[in-house]
């Protein structure tokens, strides 16, 4: 994506998003960018990838996104649990 003074910023999808009522779609975008000023930033498409400017959906799906990734985080943690094979983690 290119910004209005021509810098160029890179975005990844982070998470895929189908709202229940609707079954609109929408993905969420995070910056790639090494420049702070873009670090972090979001951006929230349909599944067109037409940039989403609706604040109320915007915010719906910056929190659903971060329920799912805090969920599937969790998850990862739990699975993780019990399995270091380091030195210390040996069960004797």
């Amino acid at each position: 994506m290119e910004t209005d003074d021509g810098q160029s910023v890179e975005f990844e999808v982070v998470a895929i998003l189908e709202d229940e009522e609707s079954h609109e779609v929408y993905a969420l975008l995070e910056a790639l960018n090494d420049d702070e000023a873009e670090a972090g930033a979001f951006l929230v498409t349909d599944e067109y990838g037409v940039i989403v400017h609706d604040q109320d959906v915007i915010d719906e799906v910056l929190a659903h996104a971060e329920a799912f990734l805090s969920e599937a985080s969790d998850d990862d943690e739990e699975s993780h649990e019990g399995h270091d094979h380091g030195p210390e983690g040996h069960q004797h």
